[in-house]
């Protein structure tokens, strides 16, 4: 049998790149058996096909490299079930990043499917759920810039990855709306989902009765549109009885086309007695 394998040799016989071994010799993981001292050619021998086999098992569970050097320099029964009770721990925490990512993506999947099936310039009566509201309340126009209360809301930490577009939204207090005065918001808020971490004031929105109106275009644009939805609200004996909330479902954050660029309105009413 052969006694010794140089590095290309061993490298082709476990399907692994021979960077891989130098990688594990240069960091003390798996040292060659010889080293020919004029080539400076590494080889291995049969006896450590035996630590690459563990090695490649535990890399294969994604045990951290260096947790496998410590469980390589002293073996033992105990110090392996506690690799595999550490890996566990980890594995579980990844599955639930996972998770959460799936749950992240699901919801942007159904908001812009529903963003793209659902017509525009359509009046509708909705009964909308109880929503969670991040709020960050400051009186402010649209010549304002948006972007810094909206990042005060989404947080300081980068792996807080809650604020997208279709979730941050500008309300109108009832005064101003009655009173015709569509430019003036009285909040900038994020509707929170259950994996959301952000700062801001809390708000429970209730559920109700909402007049919605989408629009091709932006916060800028809507303003055209409020006297016709005060208006039905008139027609059918309704008032106003909340803010209203203006939500830009498509802006420039996702497309480069103005045309698919969607605004969606809503109006909490109920019925007058």
């Amino acid at each position: 049998m052969k006694e010794l394998f140089s590095i290309g040799e061993m490298a082709k016989l476990y399907g692994l790149n021979y960077r891989t071994l130098r990688y594990y010799d240069d960091i003390g993981l798996l040292k060659p058996e010889y080293i020919n001292p004029e080539t400076n050619y590494r080889y291995y021998s049969t006896r450590q096909f035996e630590a690459l086999n563990t090695i490649l098992y535990l890399r294969g569970l994604d045990v951290p490299v260096q947790r496998i050097r410590e469980f390589l320099e002293r073996r033992n029964l105990g110090q392996l079930m506690e690799l595999f009770e550490e890996q566990r721990t980890e594995i579980r925490r990844e599955r639930e990043r996972l998770e959460q990512i799936d749950r992240k993506l699901q919801s942007c999947i159904h908001r812009l499917d529903d963003t793209l099936r659902e017509p525009l310039g359509k009046m509708e009566e909705k009964h909308l759920p109880p929503r969670m509201l991040a709020v960050l309340r400051e009186e402010f126009a649209l010549k304002d810039d948006i972007e810094y209360p909206v990042q005060e809301i989404g947080g300081k930490d980068p792996k807080n990855f809650a604020v997208f577009p279709g979730k941050i939204g500008l309300s109108i207090s009832p005064e101003q709306m009655l009173a015709g005065c569509y430019h003036i918001y009285s909040s900038v808020f994020m509707i929170v989902e259950p994996d959301d971490r952000c700062e801001g004031e809390k708000v429970l929105l209730p559920e109700g009765d909402y007049l919605t109106f989408r629009f091709c275009g932006m916060h800028q644009d809507a303003e055209q549109y409020y006297p016709r939805l005060l208006g039905y609200l008139e027609e059918h004996g309704y008032e106003l009885a909340g803010e209203t909330l203006e939500f830009a479902l498509i802006d420039y954050c996702l497309s480069d086309d103005k045309q698919s660029y969607v605004t969606e309105l809503q109006l909490p009413f109920r019925k007058l007695c």
